[in-house]
This record gives structure tokens, sequence and C-alpha cells, in this order.
């Protein structure tokens, strides 16, 4: 009689993971400094405050102090929605509309969910790194505001290279997680399924362009 374990393997599941993940914590805490930052430094500033920077280092845009924090709080808000509540719209798409990496395997039915909870987990730790990239600028900004002096770009592009440094390790990160499995590979080939989405990446992915043109964007705000 044969057992159980000498049988064929065959790809299991994936069982979707519940509660939030420590990112979306994080996200709460970084808003939470913004809005301490905006508290704080809101009474210190000028009426006129300088919002753009110069590779110099000097101020060559200014605007309205409350219209400053409303265009910060604007952006924030938007990275919000971006990371966290578009990824988790995801769950009442259609999943053939997503354009992701090795998409024929995650379509399939027992993967599908799984593949939802790892975008959703995955834009979210992507958000805490812009997010916590635009707290680090805003407080550059606004301590070059109160010191009326220039702002500092060596420590702007010692932030800035760390974040690239982020983003880069995120990408890797997720193509290592949407990758196929090595069970499920296994699986595949002893059940001779042929190459379809056996270890291979099919598709591109539509997050990495997105996060990258929120980044670029985000890096030229104030420099």
């Amino acid at each position: 009689m044969q057992s159980p374990s000498q049988g064929t393997l065959t790809p299991q599941p994936v069982q979707a993971e519940s509660g939030l993940p420590l990112s979306i914590w994080l996200i709460a805490a970084l808003l939470g400094v913004f809005a301490w930052q905006t508290i704080h430094y809101y009474p210190l500033l000028p009426q006129t405050v300088a919002s753009h920077f110069g590779p110099s280092g000097r101020p060559n845009g200014f605007q309205s102090r409350t219209a400053f924090f409303v265009l910060m709080w604007v952006i924030q808000l938007l990275m919000v929605l971006a990371f966290i509540a578009l990824p988790r719209y995801i769950g009442r798409v259609n999943p053939r509309l997503l354009n992701i990496p090795n998409r024929e395997f995650w379509l399939l039915a027992d993967q599908v969910e799984r593949m939802k909870q790892i975008v959703y987990r995955e834009m979210s730790l992507c958000g805490v790194g812009v997010i916590a990239f635009m707290v680090f600028v805003m407080q550059m900004v606004l301590e070059a505001n109160v010191a009326r002096a220039r702002l500092n770009n060596a420590v702007f592009l010692g932030g800035l290279a760390a974040f690239l440094a982020f983003i880069l390790i995120w990408m890797i990160r997720l193509y290592r997680k949407l990758a196929v499995p090595a069970d499920a590979q296994r699986g595949a080939g002893r059940e001779g399924r042929g190459p379809g989405w056996e270890g291979r990446a099919t598709g591109g992915c539509v997050i990495l362009p997105l996060c990258y043109n929120v980044c670029f964007k985000i890096g030229r705000v104030h420099v």
C-alpha cells in the first residue's frame, strides 16, 4: 500500500494571511509624525514659506504657509490612497485584468486569493518607504524655513540614496514573492503540464512603473 507521502506532488493552495500587516501600522505612525510636524511647525513659520529649492539648496519657489501644509496633506493622503486603498480594491476586480509576473500561475483558482494578499501587503510596504521619505523631506524643508537657511543638500542626497536603495530592494522582494513556488514547478513537471506558467515570468508588473513614477515626482517636489 502506497503511503500519501509517496504520491504525486501537486501544488497546494497557500492560505491567505489574516490581520493587518505591520506596514499598515507603520504608515499610521508616520501619519502621526506628519500631524506632529504640522501642529509643531505651523506657528513657527512665516506667512510665506519656501516650498521649492534649487540644486544649490537656495529656495526658488514660495507659497503661503496654509497652502503649503494643505498641499502636503493632499499629497500624503494621495499616497495612502495609492499604496493602501487601491491595492485593497484589487480583491473586487477581475484578477485577469492584473498585469503581474507569472500571471498564469497566480490566476489559478487556488492561488488568486494568495496573490491578492501579496500585492496588498507589498504595496503597503512600499508605501511605508514612500511616506517615510516624504516625512523626511518635510522635516528638512520645515527646518530650512524656520532657520531661514538653505536646504542641506548633502543630507537630502543621503536620504534620497537610502530611499532609492529601499525601492530597489522592494522591487527584488516583490518579484521573489510573485515567483512560482518550487513545489508547484516540480508538481507541474510531474503532471506534464508543459511550459505554460512553469517557472516563467509572464507579463510585466504594472506595480513597478506606478511606484517609479510616484517616487520620481516626490523626489522633484522640493529639489
